[in-house]
């Protein structure tokens, strides 16, 4: 049998429990229960009444219990079980089993849709009983499905006859979970005055509003938190961008230890909902990027109250700061990120609309800690290095190998590829850390978690072969280009067949056996649907290793020292108006006591500079500075000029239009 050496260790994860006490909630659940024996006409009928259809389809030649069961064919009596719900919500959650009587191909399908052509199949089962196997299924419901009706069905796209039984359905309205306490785990005790905590639930209705949760720096509030008895003061606010952060009890914080004080050995960090980083999942990977010397967050779980009432388990993660980089014998300096905060802006004022300038390229490189950074003239310095180096990832070009560690890049995409965790590789998720010892760049794994893909057509593979077989041009192209390195490419095919080797999942899965079993058990006594499904890994990691001696071969055609991302912008697909620390990048240094002003467009149309703000002054120019339009995503124009005078902020206009538009100035150069 395939994975033999695994099956002890999955059986103890999988069919670990307890007995706890539950804290009752106002939880407004659904549940329905199909025999299969109370039927009238075509439809089959619940105890509490509701209705499917497929009842015209019931047989007695096999049956999990009682009597009857449905007999399914391709070209018969395809579709059955058939139920509907509506609406359905963000953070609903929906747990779906039904048996199926066991056949060699596994046919027989059971589908959740939500109505905007997003279906989650499952053909393969969880467990077994006789000669019956049970499939579940189990979706939340975020943005990017929610629809308006809920359809839950059984199917068969194979001639051979299936049977199903027994269907068992579950709606968990609006983040529903039983909230317990967990006294094995960190206690955390946040306490927030009325005042402060009706400031927070006005942000949280805002956002809700609008769907998305936009945050400043006044959106901060004063608490004060214990940590096991230790309690210190801090601020705090409510994070995530997507406002399934804000669905239910359970909101997510990011909380800032005031003065020099520490927590748990820690100054900023967050806590959320395990759902959000898929339970266990994130867990199990830190632990691996820590093992192989990748640098990532502190994860962890907690046991959570708010002003004395529970809000039961929560994850913790670590920000960053400079007690990240010691814990992982790193100096302290700078870690860059790209500001994503244009994107959100320009989505919540135009409905969460997604055409909009080219995101990735107009963002700026800032980094972390901007006002320490910036007054402190050794870390600015590393930071304006740092961030031409990741610039010139940014546009395809450069060295790369003068731009990475090399051998930390390929450990951190072969781990990507072996645990589907490709969420972190979303621009705006990207972190890095400018190393001052080697002079390059290094990723920090952060917003990393496997996404089980439930679509039985779901077709594992990794980024370098995507690459090569242009399957998808557009999934994660920005990191193409360190495909094109020879170095890189060697090392991520020796990492990709050292982390799918089964000798290294087994060392990792009995290496944190005892702590995932624990976790597991406490996420259970308030996710009782939870398992945390090893299994996936160890077939993605069987399917990269067939597909790996193949590219070895094939993928030298990937090294290409001028890869570009020559793709041309076209002007009539856009249609916006020009956008704050996005369209226009002004940049201000001194040299020789003057200013120098650079100029970046990346607007789909030419800008003028007219003017200029000085404190409270207002100044225009004789001239006006004209910039080309922005025609090629890796390609950007910068244009300088000199002053005898900083200034504060410039004036523009769209060439042949009268708004007038305004846009702050860096205080550095331009990145090169």
């Amino acid at each position: 049998m395939k994975n033999s050496l695994f099956i002890g260790l999955i059986f103890i994860l999988f069919g670990h429990t307890s007995c706890i006490q539950e804290k009752k909630t106002d939880i407004k659940i659904i549940e329905h229960y199909f025999d299969l024996e109370h039927f009238n006409g075509e439809q089959f009928k619940s105890k509490n009444g509701a209705k499917i259809n497929g009842a015209n389809f019931k047989t007695k030649k096999f049956a999990k219990n009682g009597e009857y069961a449905v007999e399914l064919s391709k070209d018969r009596n395809q579709y059955a079980l058939h139920y509907t719900y509506a609406p359905i919500e963000l953070g609903d959650e929906i747990i779906v089993n039904v048996w199926r009587l066991k056949n060699e191909t596994n046919s027989g399908i059971l589908t959740i849709s939500t109505g905007k052509n997003k279906s989650f199949n499952i053909r393969k089962s969880v467990k077994t009983d006789g000669d019956w196997e049970l499939l579940e299924n189990y979706i939340k419901i975020k943005r990017e499905i929610t629809g308006d009706q809920l359809n839950i069905y059984v199917w068969t796209s194979e001639l051979e006859k299936v049977y199903f039984d027994d269907l068992k359905i579950k709606i968990i309205k609006n983040g529903g979970y039983s909230l317990v306490e967990h006294p094995d785990l960190n206690q955390v005790e946040i306490n927030i005055s009325p005042k402060n905590f009706n400031k927070i639930l006005t942000q949280r209705e805002e956002a809700l509003k609008s769907k998305i949760l936009i945050t400043n720096s006044d959106d901060w509030v004063k608490a004060k938190i214990n940590w096991n008895g230790n309690s210190e003061k801090c601020k705090l606010r409510l994070k995530g961008d997507w406002t399934d952060h804000l669905v239910g009890q359970k909101w997510s914080f990011r909380i800032n230890i005031s003065g020099d004080k520490k927590v748990n050995g820690l100054t900023r960090f967050s806590i959320q909902n395990p759902l959000s980083r898929n339970y266990l999942s994130a867990w199990f990977l830190h632990q691996i990027f820590m093992d192989e010397n990748v640098l990532t967050t502190h994860y962890d779980f907690i046991n959570l109250k708010i002003n004395n009432e529970l809000m039961g388990l929560f994850t913790l993660e670590e920000h960053f700061t400079d007690e990240l980089l010691i814990a992982q014998d790193r100096n302290p300096g700078v870690i860059l990120k790209f500001d994503e905060g244009p994107l959100w802006l320009f989505r919540k004022k135009n409905n969460l609309k997604q055409v909009g300038p080219i995101w990735y390229q107009s963002s700026e490189i800032i980094p972390f800690g901007t006002k320490n950074i910036l007054n402190d003239d050794k870390l600015h310095q590393e930071f304006l290095i740092g961030r031409d180096l990741l610039h010139q990832f940014q546009f395809s070009k450069g060295n790369i190998d003068q731009v990475f560690d090399i051998d930390k890049m390929a450990k951190f995409l072969a781990l990507v590829d072996l645990f589907n965790a490709y969420h972190g590789l979303i621009w705006h998720n990207l972190r890095f850390y400018y190393n001052t010892e080697t002079s390059k760049l290094e990723p920090i794994a952060y917003d990393l978690y496997t996404e089980y893909d439930p679509k039985d057509e779901y077709i594992p593979g990794f980024l370098g072969l995507n690459f090569l077989t242009k399957e998808n041009k557009a999934f994660f192209s920005e990191f193409r280009i360190l495909f094109s390195n020879k170095e890189f490419l060697i090392k991520y095919i020796q990492y990709l067949e050292e982390y799918t080797s089964p000798e290294f999942l087994q060392e990792q899965f009995e290496k944190n056996k005892s702590q995932m079993m624990f976790y597991e058990n406490e996420i259970q006594k308030e996710y009782k649907f939870y398992h945390y499904d090893i299994s996936f890994y160890i077939e993605n990691a069987e399917i990269i290793r067939e597909k790996l001696p193949e590219f070895k071969v094939d993928g030298l055609k990937l090294i290409d020292p001028k890869i570009k991302n020559k793709k041309k912008i076209n002007p009539k697909k856009y249609s916006f108006d020009p956008v704050n620390n996005a369209s226009l990048k002004v940049y201000s240094s001194v040299i020789n006591n003057e200013a120098i002003i650079q100029y970046q467009n990346y607007y789909y149309k030419p800008l003028q500079i007219i003017g200029y703000i000085v404190a409270t002054d207002t100044l225009y120019p004789e001239k006006r500075i004209r910039l080309n339009e922005y025609k090629n995503k890796d390609i950007i124009e910068t244009k300088t000029t000199n002053l005898e005078f900083l200034i504060d902020k410039v004036i523009y206009q769209v060439v042949d239009e009268d708004s007038l538009y305004f846009q702050n100035v860096f205080r550095y150069r331009a990145p090169h």
